[in-house]
């Protein structure tokens, strides 16, 4: 679980590095969770496409239940 809560700013370098991380979390049979992004943070996820291979939930608490239910992508 990645909280977003607080990011004002997101930038490349950071996009990229959310890359790196959701790469190497599938390779390793995991998932990353993003939480709580406020409206700057989610434009840049949804305009670079990465809302869609991340999950992205309102609240930590949210993100944190995604994997006590077990879920993946």
């Amino acid at each position: 679980v990645l909280s977003l809560e607080g990011v004002t700013l997101v930038t490349s370098g950071a996009l990229k590095m959310l890359v790196g991380m959701w790469q190497r979390a599938r390779e390793l049979r995991g998932d990353i969770v993003l939480a709580a992004p406020n409206e700057p943070a989610r434009d840049a996820l949804s305009a670079t496409g990465l809302d869609l291979i991340f999950t992205v939930t309102r609240t930590v608490k949210a993100a944190t239940a995604h994997f006590q239910q077990g879920n993946q992508r």
